[in-house]
């Protein structure tokens, strides 16, 4: 992974970008790309693993978009309930100041490391 814009900090992992999410797989397209993936099973091992010697707690969620944005919008988990249940339901929406991170995409693109994030904040 190419490092210069390391370390990283909280407010480079807040920069969204429509466009970015836009670019995303579909679901049913991330998930096949996924499975032809060989060594899924030892990256989280060793994801696994850190998350132990860190004593942190990490989520996994396979990256994809739901519908395509408009600039100026995000998306956004709100909590409400559907069939009696609660849920946490992600739709497109403005970014205001009850809005905060939920999800974020580290890669390395072309020769920088790319936060283009976060995909997901939560209401």
């Amino acid at each position: 992974m190419a490092s210069g814009i390391l370390p990283l900090t909280y407010e480079d992992l807040n920069k969204f970008s429509a466009k970015r999410y836009n670019d995303l797989l579909s679901a049913e397209e991330a998930d096949n790309e996924l499975k032809k993936k060989t060594d899924f099973k030892e990256f989280l091992e060793k994801v696994f693993a850190l998350t132990l010697e860190s004593k942190i707690e990490l989520g996994l969620r396979l990256i994809h978009k739901h519908m395509p944005l408009k600039e100026d919008k995000a998306m956004v988990e709100k909590y409400t309930e559907f069939n009696n249940k609660p849920a946490l339901i992600t739709s497109a929406d403005f970014v205001d100041e009850k809005t905060y991170p939920a999800s974020w995409l580290l890669n390395e693109d072309e020769v920088y490391l790319s936060c283009n994030n976060p995909l997901y904040f939560t209401k």
